[in-house]
C-alpha cells in the first residue's frame, strides 16, 4: 500500500505490507507520526514510523493507526520526536503492491504458501536440485497478473525460475526471474555502482536499480546464504524511483528469506 501524506506543506509517502497486520488504510484527516518501536519496526532499510489518528501533541489519548516505511525520511528518526501529517484517502493506492508477509513471526515455510505460479516449478526444481530453494511468499503488482513459469535451470548444485505475462512476445513478456546458485564464480561486489542494503536475518543484500541504455536492464537483488548466491530479479518501470525500486525488490527478497527454504 502507498500512501501520500502532507508534512510540512511537502509531500512525502509511506508504504507498508498489506499482509501485515499493522498495515492499516488510514481514513482522510491529521495524525501524529512518531518513531516506531523497536517491537514494531518490520521494515529495513528506511525509517519505521508510527501513526496516530489526531494532530493533539497527546500521543497517549490517541490510538495508534498502523506502521510504515517511511520513503525518502531520514534514516534516522530520532526517539522522542513527532511530526504532524495530513493524509487524503484519495491518495492511497497498492499499485507497488508491496504485499509480503515481513512481520516477525515465527512460522515454518509449509506454514506460508507460494503463490500458485510457483507450485508445479517448485517440484521440478525440488526433483533435481540439491540447494536451499528460496521463493517469495507474496508477488507485488503487476507481477502478481504474471501467467507463466518457466524453469530455466535445474541441476544439483542451481536453479532458476522467470516469471512471464506472454511467452510469445519475447523479453516484452518478461516480468521477474528468481535462482540460486552454490560456489558462484562472481561476487555481486564485484558490480559498478552497486548498493548494500540489509535484508532479514541480518542478510546482506547488493541492489542494482533499472539501467536503461538501448533498452532496460530490470532491477537485481543478489545475497549469499550459506555459500550460494540468490538473485531476484523485477522487471520495473524505469521512472520509478530507485528508492522506490529498492524498496520493492527488497521487500520481495525479505518474503523469501523469512520463509525460508522450500
Amino acid at each position: 500500500m502507498v500512501i501520500e501524506a502532507s508534512l510540512s506543506g511537502k509531500t512525502t509517502e509511506f508504504v507498508c505490507q498489506t499482509s501485515s497486520d499493522s498495515c492499516v488504510n488510514p481514513e482522510t484527516g491529521g495524525y501524529i507520526m512518531v518513531p516506531a518501536g523497536a517491537d514494531d519496526a518490520i521494515y529495513m532499510d528506511c525509517s519505521n514510523i508510527a501513526l496516530f489518528k489526531g494532530l493533539s501533541g497527546d500521543r497517549a489519548a490517541t490510538a495508534k493507526v498502523g506502521v510504515y516505511c517511511w520513503l525518502g525520511g531520514p534514516s534516522c528518526f530520532p526517539c522522542g520526536s513527532s511530526e504532524q501529517v495530513k493524509i487524503d484517502s484519495a491518495k492511497i493506492s497498492d499499485h507497488v503492491g508491496l504485499r509480503v508477509d515481513s512481520a516477525p513471526k515465527k512460522r515454518s515455510s509449509t506454514d506460508i504458501p507460494l503463490p500458485d505460479i510457483f507450485v508445479s516449478a517448485l517440484a521440478e526444481i525440488n526433483a533435481k536440485t540439491n540447494l536451499p530453494v528460496l521463493l517469495p511468499t507474496e508477488l507485488p503488482g503487476p507481477f502478481a497478473d504474471a501467467k507463466h513459469a518457466t524453469v530455466m535451470k535445474a541441476a544439483p548444485d542451481e536453479y532458476a525460475v522467470s516469471l512471464a505475462y506472454d511467452l510469445d512476445i519475447g523479453d516484452a513478456g518478461f516480468a521477474a526471474f528468481f535462482s540460486g546458485k552454490n560456489n558462484p564464480t562472481y561476487s555481486p561486489r564485484e558490480l559498478p555502482k552497486i548498493d548494500k542494503v540489509k535484508l532479514s536475518r541480518g542478510v546482506v543484500g547488493f541492489f542494482w536499480p533499472v539501467r536503461c541504455g538501448g533498452s532496460c536492464a530490470p532491477a537485481n537483488l543478489w545475497w549469499e546464504q550459506a555459500g550460494t548466491l540468490y538473485q531476484v530479479q523485477l522487471k520495473l518501470p524505469s521512472t520509478l524511483s530507485e528508492k522506490k525500486q529498492q524498496g520493492i525488490i527488497t521487500a520481495v527478497a525479505n518474503s523469501a528469506i523469512q520463509a525460508g527454504p522450500r
